[in-house]
């Protein structure tokens, strides 16, 4: 069975960044959204090259519309409960008809095609995007691989459905909008899955910041 460590080595805040760049320029990895509420959980997981190019395009792309934005305002709210209620089994038009999440979509040829309004020129939405990264911290860890050949977006896929599978059983409910792909899911894009299962190991000194639920999974499995 492979082995792989996961160096959880930063713990930042969006205004952290700055004082960070040369860890983030000269180190890849996988990383972590975290977003404060009645329990920290995280809202994202993906992986990166380079850390700093993917976080240039991801807060381009979040305060751009280009992304899911969620309307969380206030700290006793527990991201998985605010799903399940807001998200969960509802259609884009159900959900973008709220007040509470706002989900741009880029196909013209759709009928829910990207709200500019929403996107772009309402200030409200604007503030709320500008306010969600600032509820957040981003973990970073390295990879130790034991044997050297393990895909990053593998160990990516992996943690993103356990991660989901536990989201999942907290609240007894599918959480996944109606009509979004069964591997496109709130807290990322699924490309790849493990081939083979992978014992996980997380280290670092951030390790134990992180949510028990993330830090439990210690092994990751193919699909199925």
């Amino acid at each position: 069975m492979k082995k792989i460590r996961l160096n959880w080595e930063r713990l930042i805040g969006v205004d952290d960044f700055e004082a960070n760049i040369e860890f983030l320029q000269e180190n890849s990895g996988v990383y972590v959204w975290l977003l404060k509420g009645a329990r920290e959980r995280i809202c994202y997981i993906g992986e990166a090259q380079c850390f700093y190019k993917r976080f240039v395009d991801h807060f381009c792309m979040h305060l751009g519309g280009k992304y899911t934005c969620y309307n969380i305002n206030n700290d006793q709210v527990d991201f998985v409960k605010f799903l399940r209620d807001h998200y969960s089994n509802k259609t884009i038009d159900e959900i973008n008809n709220g007040d509470r999440i706002y989900v741009p979509v880029l196909d013209t040829a759709s009928s829910n095609a990207i709200s500019f309004k929403k996107a772009f020129s309402d200030r409200g939405w604007h503030d709320i995007r500008y306010q969600f990264l600032h509820r957040m911290q981003f973990a970073f860890a390295t990879i130790h691989d034991v044997q050297g050949n393990t895909p990053r977006k593998e160990i990516e896929g992996g943690l993103i459905y356990q991660l989901w599978e536990s989201y999942k059983s907290m609240v007894d409910a599918e959480l996944n909008r109606r009509d979004a792909r069964s591997n496109h899911l709130p807290i990322g894009a699924i490309s790849r899955y493990p081939k083979s299962e992978i014992m996980v190991e997380h280290q670092g000194s951030i390790a134990k910041m992180l949510p028990s639920e993330f830090t439990s999974i210690t092994k990751i499995y193919p699909k199925g």
